[in-house]
């Protein structure tokens, strides 16, 4: 026998409820007046904690999708208690940044770098984010801006070479040189993954195929280009050796209008045009002390 008064009542009342004559059984409004002052109702405070301990198991089982909405409720909710509210939004960031950087994986690996990248800045900004989830969204954020960074080079280098008609095969072979140097300095990167390494790949195959075929015609326009200024040198050579100076301001008045003027021929222009203004300045002193001379 129990010494509790409602233990007792309901002990009677389960014997009574088993009777064989169904008459005879107790009904559920009896039993519920009977037991209705030894039973306590649940506190809601206490209620609100146990649902807490359900949102952490949820944590310890990764099940964030189901968390969040949990948390929030539980945080939002008029009776909980203010650490109850604390635990619960940590939770909820906790989760919500948690979901972030796994979509942000999933993107990086599908190189949808512009998606992981902003997955990763949101969870940044966000306050409160346990320091390993912030460290695994820095990391990602540095891999996403290298990839990133070489996927929009290697964009933009498409548009250069598509602009490039070819009329010009010394610029053309520059600006291919150009590239290829970058590539080299992008392929360093060692972050960079698979896909966008065998881009890199593919592109400088064909950037290496288009300065071998642009090449001779550079070539070419280098050697018309000498040979054009050959003949120029050779007079201004002469003009100097003997200092016709009207001859020389002549031919550097009418130096050829090459597209790629030759370093040693350009050098040889500028000496030239020295001495011609040295001459200048020269020539009317010499005038005017012939005139004293005169006197």
């Amino acid at each position: 026998d129990s010494q509790t008064p409602g233990v007792s009542i309901w002990c009677d009342l389960i014997g009574a409820s088993l009777a064989r004559i169904p008459q005879s059984r107790p009904p559920a409004a009896k039993i519920a007046d009977a037991l209705r002052e030894y039973i306590r109702p649940d506190d809601e405070g206490e209620v609100i904690r146990r649902r807490l301990e359900s949102v952490e198991a949820m944590a310890r089982d990764g099940a964030w999708d189901q968390l969040v909405p949990e948390a929030r409720s539980l945080a939002g909710h008029k009776a909980a208690p203010a650490d109850v509210i604390q635990r619960a939004n940590a939770l909820a960031v906790q989760a919500e940044a948690t979901l972030l950087v796994d979509s942000a994986c999933s993107a990086f690996q599908g190189e949808n770098w512009r998606a992981a990248r902003d997955q990763v800045d949101t969870v940044l900004a966000m306050p409160g984010i346990p320091a390993d989830l912030a460290a695994k969204a820095r990391d990602i954020r540095e891999e996403v801006r290298a990839n990133l960074a070489a996927s929009e080079a290697l964009d933009e280098m498409d548009v250069r070479v598509e602009r490039d008609d070819g009329t010009d095969p010394f610029a053309t072979v520059e600006l291919v040189q150009n590239l290829i140097a970058r590539l080299g300095e992008l392929k360093a990167d060692r972050t960079l993954l698979s896909p966008v390494r065998d881009r890199l790949d593919e592109v400088h195959t064909r950037l290496t195929s288009r300065l071998e075929a642009v090449l001779p015609a550079a070539q070419a326009v280098t050697e018309a280009n000498r040979e054009m200024a050959r003949g120029w040198v050779e007079k201004l050579e002469s003009a100097m050796t003997r200092a016709q100076w009207e001859a020389i301001e002549e031919l550097l008045s009418n130096k050829p209008d090459l597209p790629h003027w030759p370093e040693e021929t350009q050098a040889l222009a500028d000496s030239a045009q020295r001495k011609l203004d040295d001459h200048r300045v020269e020539e009317p002193q010499i005038g005017r002390a012939s005139c004293r001379e005169s006197v």
